[in-house]
């Protein structure tokens, strides 16, 4: 008889704990002979929904199609339940064995109330021995022991970087550019997770007066329409009017929205002017682009702090030198980011020579991330990942 399973999360969101939920719903597409799969969705932030049945080959239709809702779970009986969700949102009753998934915050410390929601679940799964950390030093912290065992399972690149591809047009004249990739997470430069207010700051300033360099950046605030994307270009223009930027003298700015497809952000990274990823972020509990650009060959500039760096430190990369500090009070909001945590602040200084160092001779890093490609590949694809899955849920 096939064990009843519940999978519980943004599993149409795009968003990384859609891209997270999603590699899960891979393995149990494959393994359906086994168990009766149904699914729970959950909205995130303001996310948009895929829609396109056909998305990532047929798997987002599979989803709708086995969607129930929460009456439906309420008076059915599970055997088993996967939930990819923050832990305060996880459900402990839904099944006889209930599996959290998360990837906890991106700082020194998460919401000690997490510790609680950690020991009311059978098993506790997070994609980066960084996440794991921070809830052990919650642990510590509060005199709050975890009673529930916390797995490190890593997350996969995204198998469309092993397709052919076509480059993808960035409406952009410079020859060397460098990708900022991520999604406005603050409403100001000092809260914003991803650091981008400062990263184009600082690729400006260190560059002024060079036009032959560009900076491609890859972002939204939240869905991915239109009034985003000049709520987005309103944004970039004040902040390059205020750091008093040249259009015609300084480096190209290039903004990239909206959805793109799979094959889409592969012929982004893959367009022959796209050098290198600069990722001069606060925190990562695992960083999606990072782990893309590395499967792909592309260099990678970050910071040198969080869970990105278990997966780069299997090779060379460029590392931002970082102090770690209090997130600023704006960010606090006493459920994710809490008061007195910290996150890496990287290095001004640090960040504009490297960059600098970079362009004037990219010859070696390119051949670093080479090297480090084969090994990304080797330990990070889809079907690696799989396999520790294969561990976790079949053992049930």
């Amino acid at each position: 008889m096939k064990k009843k399973v519940l999978l519980r999360g943004p599993f149409t969101i795009s968003s990384g704990y859609g891209v997270h939920a999603r590699q899960i719903a891979k393995w149990f597409y494959d393994n359906q002979d086994k168990f009766e799969i149904k699914f729970e969705l959950t909205p995130w932030g303001d996310c948009y929904s895929i829609v396109d049945t056909e998305y990532d080959s047929g798997l987002i239709g599979w989803i709708y199609q086995s969607m129930v809702d929460e009456q439906y779970v309420k008076f059915n009986a599970f055997d088993l339940s996967v939930q990819v969700q923050l832990p305060n949102e996880w459900n402990p009753n839904i099944a006889k064995i209930n599996i959290g998934v998360t990837a906890g915050v991106e700082a020194t410390v998460a919401n000690p109330d997490w510790i609680d929601s950690i020991n009311s679940m059978s098993l506790v799964v997070v994609p980066s021995e960084f996440v794991q950390s921070t809830f052990e030093t919650t642990s510590k912290e509060q005199g709050k022991q975890i009673s529930t065992k916390i797995v490190v399972v890593p997350e996969a690149y995204d198998e469309a970087f092993d397709s052919e591809y076509k480059p993808l047009e960035i409406g952009i004249d410079s020859k060397f550019n460098f990708l900022l990739f991520g999604q406005l997470t603050g409403n100001s430069p000092f809260n914003d997770r991803k650091n981008i207010p400062f990263a184009i700051k600082w690729f400006v300033e260190e560059f002024k007066g060079n036009p032959d360099v560009g900076l491609v950046i890859k972002t939204s605030t939240a869905r991915a329409q239109h009034m985003d994307r000049r709520n987005i270009a309103a944004t970039f223009q004040q902040l390059l009017i205020e750091i008093g930027y040249d259009s015609e003298k300084d480096p190209r700015i290039s903004i990239v929205h909206g959805n793109l497809s799979p094959s889409e952000i592969v012929g982004l990274y893959g367009n022959p002017t796209i050098k290198a990823l600069y990722a001069p972020t606060r925190g990562e509990g695992w960083n999606i682009p990072a782990i893309n650009a590395a499967s792909f060959g592309l260099p990678v500039l970050a910071t040198n702090w969080s869970a990105h760096t278990e997966y780069l430190n299997l090779g060379k990369w460029i590392k931002f030198d970082y102090e770690l500090k209090e997130i600023h009070e704006s960010r606090v909001d006493k459920n994710i980011f809490m008061k007195n945590a910290k996150w890496a602040e990287p290095k001004e200084a640090d960040v504009k020579y490297k960059l600098k160092k970079f362009y004037n001779d990219s010859k070696i890093p390119t051949e670093w991330a080479n090297e480090l490609k084969v090994k990304i590949k080797e330990k990070f694809s889809i079907d690696s990942v799989k396999k520790h899955y294969d561990k976790l849920f079949l053992s049930f």
